[in-house]
C-alpha cells in the first residue's frame, strides 16, 4: 500500500473514533441534561455545595420533591458505572426524577467540599446518598454499595430505593394537607 493511502487511512480511522466518541457524549449530555438543573449535570469542583443545596432545596419545595444529594467524582469509578447504569434504565431515571431534585456534589482534591460535607455524617465510600426534604432537613442516606449488582447497579434494589422514598414523600405530602 502506498504511504499516502496509509496516512489517509489511519486519519479516517482516528477521525470516525472522534466522530464516536463524540457523539457517545453529546448523548450522555442530552440523557442526563433534560431539564435538569446545573448542579444536577456533574461533578463540578467549581461549583459552591452551600449555594447549591439551598438552590436545590427551593427547587425541591416547589415542585414537591425530596433532595437526592449525590456525593462523589469524576475519578470514582462506581460514580461512572452508576451514570451508565442510569442511562441504560430509562425507566429508573424517569422514576428518580419524579421522586427526587438530584444534587451532584464533587468530592476531589480540587474541591473537597469539606465545610459542606462537616455538616452530615460521615461517608464511608462513594457515591453517597443523602436525601433531604424540601425543609433542607436530611432526612435518610443510602450507602449505594447496597444498591450494586457484581460490576453495575441492580434494578430491583434502585426501585426499591426509589419507591421506599415515593411512600415516604406521599406520606409528607399527606401529612401537609391534614395540617
Amino acid at each position: 500500500m502506498a504511504p499516502f493511502i496509509k496516512t489517509l487511512t489511519f486519519t479516517l480511522r482516528e477521525m470516525m473514533k472522534k466522530i464516536i466518541i463524540l457523539s457517545l457524549l453529546l448523548l450522555t449530555q442530552q440523557a442526563f441534561g433534560k431539564g435538569l438543573a446545573d448542579y444536577s449535570l456533574a461533578y463540578d469542583p467549581a461549583r459552591d455545595a452551600s449555594v447549591d443545596f439551598k438552590q436545590a432545596v427551593l427547587d425541591a419545595k416547589n415542585s414537591r420533591k425530596l433532595v437526592l444529594l449525590e456525593f462523589g467524582g469524576d475519578w470514582c469509578v462506581w460514580c461512572h458505572r452508576l451514570d451508565a447504569f442510569i442511562a441504560k434504565n430509562p425507566t429508573i431515571e424517569k422514576e428518580l426524577n419524579e421522586v427526587f431534585v438530584l444534587l451532584r456534589i464533587n468530592v476531589s482534591e480540587e474541591n473537597s467540599n469539606e465545610e459542606f460535607l462537616s455538616t452530615l455524617p460521615k461517608i464511608k465510600g462513594y457515591p453517597h446518598f443523602f436525601i433531604a426534604n424540601g425543609s433542607g432537613e436530611i432526612v435518610g442516606a443510602q450507602d449505594t454499595s447496597k444498591l450494586e449488582s457484581e460490576k453495575t447497579y441492580s434494578p430491583k434494589a434502585f426501585t426499591e430505593f426509589i419507591e421506599k422514598w415515593r411512600k415516604k414523600l406521599e406520606d409528607q405530602k399527606l401529612d401537609d394537607v391534614e395540617k
